[in-house]
């Protein structure tokens, strides 16, 4: 099909040669770039992806910490038996 069409503007001048042949390079360059940007497209899609999967991961991580803080400061409200200092410890620095 390309022939066909490059030699009937072969007949139609010097210039409308010139310009098929260019228009049919930059056609299958334009082509070539697209496919390009299609795998970028691709691996970029891909990363997001897996940026989702650690997201949801770190909420998951953020919310168990947050349940954690609450149970922290009713320990250290009401003291827990081991930070309590005794009398001998107390002695035993003077």
């Amino acid at each position: 099909m390309e022939t066909e069409i490059i030699s009937s503007l072969i007949e139609g001048g010097c210039y409308s040669a010139v310009f098929a042949v260019l228009l049919f390079v930059s056609l299958k360059s334009g082509n070539k770039r697209e496919n390009c940007y299609r795998e970028v497209i691709g691996e970029l899609v891909d990363g997001l992806r897996a940026l989702d999967v650690v997201n949801d991961k770190l909420d998951r991580l953020i919310e168990m910490c947050e349940e954690a803080r609450p149970r922290e400061r009713k320990k250290q409200r009401y003291g827990s038996a081991s930070s309590v200092p005794t009398g001998k410890s107390a002695e035993v620095g003077v």
